[in-house]
């Protein structure tokens, strides 16, 4: 894998796994904690959703000589729509959920991640971004942000910084959109 590959892959993470730690951070904030077993329901669910959409997007853009240019160009929509939604609704609050309870309890909110996941999942894949890496990437980036969300939260309790996470998740995808564009 060379270094493009890997930044594109750690790009992709990043991006699909910010609302993870948005949502960490808040159960942090209020004292939640998840249990291993957890960690592994979300984390799992998320990247088998991200490996499928992964290899169909570059199934898609496999049957046709533009599909990797309107993948990358999918991806850079989708930042910069991310990027529009996070102005529109700018001065009002979030809610999150509440922590999940059991292993059970995980699967709801682990689709519901995964979803994010798979959209632009679909996108990544048709504009080239190896399966296989942004998979095990994304494997990675969901413990991390459940782990360091989860501690940060409970660290930072009020302080708002969550507010930064759907910009800054809009700007990577236009970052990458634009990597795998040129």
């Amino acid at each position: 894998m060379d270094w493009s590959a890997g930044a594109a892959a750690l790009l992709y993470g990043a991006a699909s796994n910010l609302d993870t730690l948005i949502l960490a951070l808040s159960w942090g904030g209020r004292g939640g904690r998840l249990s291993p077993g957890q960690w592994g329901v979300i984390a799992g669910v998320t990247t088998g959703v991200t490996w499928c959409a992964l290899s169909l997007g570059g199934a898609a853009a496999a049957l046709t000589a533009a599909g990797r240019m309107l993948g990358a160009v999918v991806l850079v929509g989708l930042g910069l729509w991310t990027l529009l939604d996070w102005l529109r609704r700018l001065d009002q609050p979030e809610a999150a959920p509440p922590p999940p309870s059991g292993l059970r309890g995980c699967l709801p909110l682990a689709a519901a991640l995964a979803v994010n996941n798979g959209g632009m999942g679909l996108a990544a894949g048709a504009a080239g971004l190896s399966p296989l890496w942004a998979a095990a990437v994304n494997l990675a980036v969901t413990l991390l942000s459940l782990a360091a969300g989860c501690a940060l939260g409970r660290r930072a309790a009020g302080t708002g910084r969550h507010r930064w996470a759907l910009p800054l998740s809009g700007a990577l995808l236009v970052v990458l959109g634009a990597m795998e564009l040129l």
